[in-house]
């Protein structure tokens, strides 16, 4: 967690058999932005990407999906 220009940054990475996931969410505050890493982190996609082995084009759509 870091802050910059009165913003709160959190870099994160997660880690699963199948997949590293990183990421940042930024926040107007620490709490706000321990709340969307909160949100972020909801997102099914994103263990199913860590967690299942994928072929190479539905991990691409699964990470256009993600990034949305």
């Amino acid at each position: 967690m870091r802050t910059y220009n009165e913003k709160t940054y959190i870099d994160f990475i997660l880690k699963g058999p199948f997949a590293d996931w990183r990421g940042h969410v930024l926040g107007a505050d620490q709490r706000d932005a321990t709340k969307q890493l909160l949100s972020h982190l909801q997102n099914p996609v994103i263990y199913n990407l860590l967690n299942e082995a994928q072929a190479p084009a539905v991990k691409q759509a699964n990470l256009a999906i993600a990034h949305q």
